[in-house]
């Protein structure tokens, strides 16, 4: 993927962990995988950080250090977050899948205030019309 479809995706998968006014609306209630918690995270850590993490997409020239630890915060929240959604999925297989109790759970709160924060300490960094679009929407590109 070149850097700026992969920018323009990871900034929207940032604001999408962040819009949890959207999440309530859509997890679990459209007809479609994408819309929920695993497709979420799928989203931001396979799809955008490939599995791995940010020194190496700082080497690749896809962001700058900055960047990458203007959302270090959110990052560390969200593993942490998955890790004991996870954990609570090893006795409960619908875990992860059980919208109403994560969207409930304080600790996913504050992730998603993790990455508002996230959005806002990029603004001060990004200069490009399009990514700063991305980053001012309250909400995804994607209804």
């Amino acid at each position: 993927m070149d850097r700026k479809a992969w920018r323009e995706r990871w900034l929207d998968g940032i604001t999408e962990i962040s819009a949890l006014d959207w999440q309530r609306r859509y997890w679990g209630k459209v007809n479609n995988p994408h819309y929920g918690f695993v497709e979420c995270v799928v989203c931001y850590f396979d799809d955008c950080l490939h599995g791995g993490g940010y020194e190496k997409l700082v080497t690749a020239g896809m962001l700058s250090f900055d960047e990458a630890f203007a959302v270090a915060e959110m990052h560390l929240k969200l593993d942490a977050y998955l890790k004991q959604v996870n954990l609570r999925a090893t006795k409960d297989r619908n875990a992860l899948y059980d919208h109403q109790a994560i969207l409930s759970d304080s600790a996913w709160i504050e992730v998603t205030e993790a990455a508002r924060r996230a959005r806002r300490r990029l603004l001060k960094l990004i200069k490009e019309p399009r990514e700063r679009e991305l980053l001012l929407h309250a909400e995804p590109d994607h209804p």
